[in-house]
């Protein structure tokens, strides 16, 4: 109905009604009336346009103007003018369509050639006819819109986490994926500052102009997907990206919300899988896992923007940590020697029972989620024994790990490094990425695992770490030098 009345209100040979969709940076073509191309449908399911690269169509849906041009105007974009080729057409006009103060999409009707542009007359009319529109659809209390609401952020008109959660499920139910997929998430700075010193009302435009960054560079990346999934939390969902792609994402989309009005800029991180992280168990538990990965780097990230704006080096901020070990972590490791060679002491004779006697113990003196013991053939990591203490974080959705299972040595390699000898230390931000997935997929936040060689085979003791567990970093040593003591029987042992 709506293109049709502006078809005869404004005198046009034809409409076009499109839904902006600020999640995915498009507009998708709801309606077509009039004179149409021959490739156009009157209700096209795929006819959609990415923001990116159309000038005017970020002055409409982002600025919320509107716009008249034709052939003959030698400053109109080349995009605009291939579409009015395409379409057979000599002059176009664009109105925004708002529903609750926010552009909700646009009308675009044309003119053959051999007839007037429009003029300012038509643009108030188009603007009037809009506004009209605007108010029936935000009376629409259809199951459509109240299922859209599901998937939408109704303050910015982004997704939401539910339209996260639901897209990384499906990018994860192909197994294996049909290309990597990057996830960013970043907190935007300053945003209490502004609500506390210049209103809620300032605080949600901050929020608003966030969202419009964001809708910008999905538009730049087919089938991405911004959502607000906190307060201050935004994301971004992108396929068939790496790393560096990432980083270069990043870097854009922190250099154009620093450069906002208000607010303190944005704290970003980001993680890429090419396959479900850790060997995640289902779909859904996989999106989970890239989100706990890429949340770590997003941490670690506004930490060291915390350090540099302090005047400490920001760089290494992890490994400075971990080597700062005081008084009361020598005390602690003290008492947990003491504890570790009683219960070792105790053990049977054969190394297996010594190692796992070592690891029971480590675990429960530092208050560790679980352990586990595993020995190699050279290829794979076998488990052989393990308990957990507490489920990790994830609760149900962590992997069920138990005797017998195998890892493929290839996968881990920090594991492999210390098999003949060695300790390591991961984090969800610190680490190799299969170490890190492998506790992002568990519900873990950290790990210390120590290894050695006897008899030709190799011994890796692994700790695991929840949010409750002691720090486990300033034992690397002490865990490296029991494993040795208990794989070679300890001193005093039977």
């Amino acid at each position: 109905m709506a293109v049709e009345v502006a078809v005869r209100c404004l005198g046009a040979d034809a409409a076009s009604l499109s839904r902006f969709d600020r999640a995915e940076g498009i507009t998708r073509v709801l309606r077509n009336h009039g004179d149409l191309a021959p490739w156009e449908e009157p209700r096209p399911l795929h006819e959609t346009y990415r923001i990116d690269g159309w000038r005017n169509l970020v002055t409409v849906l982002l600025q919320g103007r509107s716009w008249t041009g034709t052939l003959d105007d030698p400053d109109l974009p080349g995009p605009d003018r291939d579409l009015l080729v395409s379409l057979d057409k000599y002059a176009a006009l664009s109105s925004p369509v708002f529903v609750g103060g926010q552009v909700w999409g646009e009308l675009y009707v044309t003119r053959r050639a051999g007839r007037p542009p429009f003029e300012e007359l038509d643009l108030m009319v188009a603007q009037t006819l809009m506004g009209l529109v605007g108010a029936a659809l935000r009376h629409l209390q259809d199951r459509a819109v109240l299922h859209e609401l599901a998937y939408r952020d109704r303050l910015t008109g982004l997704g939401n986490r539910r339209a996260v959660d639901d897209r990384l499920e499906r990018v994860f139910a192909r197994d294996p994926l049909a290309a990597p997929v990057g996830l960013l998430v970043g907190d935007v700075n300053g945003l209490k500052e502004v609500n506390d010193e210049q209103g809620h009302a300032e605080g949600d435009r901050l929020l608003r102009e966030v969202a419009r960054v964001l809708t910008a560079e999905v538009a730049r990346h087919p089938g991405g997907l911004a959502a607000r999934i906190g307060g201050d939390e935004f994301s971004v969902v992108l396929e068939g990206v790496d790393d560096e792609q990432m980083q270069e994402v990043t870097k854009r989309l922190t250099a154009e919300v620093e450069a906002l009005a208000v607010g303190d800029g944005l704290s970003c991180g980001f993680a890429v899988a090419e396959q479900r992280p850790g060997g995640a168990p289902s779909p859904a538990a996989a999106g989970r896992a890239l989100l706990r990965l890429a949340d770590a780097m997003q941490y670690r990230s506004k930490r060291q923007s915390r350090a540099t704006r302090n005047g400490r080096v920001a760089d290494g901020l992890g490994t400075l940590a971990r080597h700062q070990i005081g008084a009361a972590d020598r005390a602690a490791g003290r008492e947990l020697a003491g504890r570790v060679l009683t219960a070792v002491q105790a053990a049977d004779g054969d190394t297996e029972e010594r190692l796992a006697a070592l690891a029971a113990s480590v675990a429960q003196g530092l208050g560790a989620a679980s352990w586990w013991l595993s020995d190699s053939d050279g290829r794979d990591l076998v488990i052989r024994r393990g308990e957990y203490l507490r489920q990790g974080d994830l609760g149900t959705g962590t992997m069920p790990v138990a005797a017998g299972d195998r890892y493929p040595l290839a996968d881990y390699p920090a594991s492999a490094a210390v098999l003949r000898g060695g300790v390591f230390f991961a984090t969800l931000e610190d680490g190799h990425s299969t170490e890190r997935a492998f506790l992002a997929a568990n519900g873990y936040v950290s790990m210390l695992a120590a290894g050695t060689t006897r008899n030709g085979v190799g011994w890796l003791v692994e700790i695991m770490g929840d949010a409750v567990t002691q720090p486990l970093a300033p034992h690397e040593g002490l865990l490296l030098a029991l494993v040795e003591l208990a794989a070679n029987g300890a001193p005093g042992g039977r």
